[in-house]
C-alpha cells in the first residue's frame, strides 16, 4: 500500500481507493458507517481515475455509489447516480450495453420499491429495448415479466396477464428453462 501511495501514480491510487471502497461496501455485517466510508472512497477513486481519463472505472465507481445510496435508503440519490452511470457507460468508445440494460433495470426497481410505478414502467421499457437490441432472450423475457409485475401491483390485471404471457412465450421459444416455471406460475 505504501508503495502505491508513494508512487503518486493516479491510476494505482484510484485502484487502491476503489478496492478499499469495494471491500468496505461488501463487509459481511453491513454497517452504515462502512457504507458511508465506501461512498467517500469511491469519490476519491473517481478523482484519481479522472486524472488518467479512466472513464469505464469512473462509471463503475458511480454505479457502486448508486447501490450504496440505495442501501442507505437514499432512493432519489440512487436513481440520479444510476442515471449518471448510464450516461458514463453510454459515452464510452465501446459502450457496455449489457451493463446499461442492468442499470436501467436497477433504476426501475428503485422506483418500483418506492411505489413510483409509472417511472418503474418507463425504465423497465428502456432496459427491455436495450436487451431486445442485444438479442438477449433471457433478460428480454425477465423484463417482460417485470413489466407484468408492475401492472399486477397496480391492479391492471389484463395488462399483467398480457406481459406474463409474453414472458412465458418468449421463455418457451428461447428455451429459458428456469424462467419458464416462474412465468408459468404467474
Amino acid at each position: 500500500i505504501m508503495e502505491v501511495v508513494e508512487s503518486q501514480n493516479s491510476r494505482n491510487l484510484g485502484d487502491l481507493f476503489y478496492n478499499s471502497a469495494y471491500a468496505l461496501a461488501n463487509l459481511y455485517d453491513l454497517q452504515s458507517d462502512s457504507l458511508i466510508k465506501a461512498f467517500t472512497y469511491f469519490d476519491i477513486a473517481i478523482e484519481f481515475f479522472t486524472e488518467v481519463d479512466a472513464r469505464a472505472e469512473i462509471a463503475l465507481c458511480i454505479e457502486h455509489k448508486a447501490t450504496i445510496a440505495y442501501e442507505l435508503g437514499r432512493s432519489q440519490q440512487a436513481v440520479q447516480l444510476f442515471q449518471k452511470a448510464i450516461s458514463e457507460y453510454e459515452s464510452l468508445e465501446n459502450p457496455d450495453f449489457q451493463q446499461i440494460g442492468m442499470l436501467y433495470t436497477n433504476v426501475a426497481f428503485v422506483n418500483f420499491n418506492s411505489y413510483r410505478y409509472d417511472n418503474a414502467l418507463r425504465f423497465f421499457s428502456h432496459a427491455l429495448a436495450v436487451y431486445s437490441d442485444l438479442n438477449d432472450s433471457l433478460n428480454t423475457a425477465k423484463l417482460l415479466y417485470f413489466k407484468g409485475l408492475v401492472f399486477f401491483e397496480t391492479q391492471m390485471y389484463d395488462s399483467a396477464y398480457v406481459y406474463y404471457n409474453r414472458a412465458l412465450e418468449f421463455d418457451i421459444a428461447n428455451n429459458n428453462v428456469n424462467e419458464i416455471i416462474a412465468s408459468y406460475n404467474n
